[in-house]
């Protein structure tokens, strides 16, 4: 459904922001306060969705995000990076 991983990371992170969109239950809950939550929830709503030439969700590219508002989304990357779905490579490490 997503042309790659970042828009399906971004796409889950918001079905999740939305009570109309979201699963039953199950809520996103960001710790931060201030100034803080406004720059996050700035970041989150500001990237832009489309559709690529194959009906897959798209978002706008850093790059263009960072040409439009003058700043990188780095804290809603940081978010959408740790609610991300993983795959399971077979390589696990272990600090003993």
């Amino acid at each position: 459904f997503a042309a790659n991983r970042r828009a399906e990371a971004y796409w889950q992170v918001r079905m999740y922001a939305d009570p109309a969109e979201g699963f039953e239950g199950e809520y996103l809950v960001v710790a931060c306060e201030g100034e803080a939550v406004e720059r996050l929830a700035s970041q989150l709503t500001d990237a832009h969705y489309g559709y690529d030439g194959q009906g897959r969700v798209k978002l706008e590219s850093k790059e263009d995000i960072r040409k439009r508002d003058g700043k990188s989304p780095d804290e809603a990357d940081a978010v959408v990076l740790a609610f991300a779905p993983t795959e399971d490579t077979g390589i696990h490490i272990w600090r003993v």
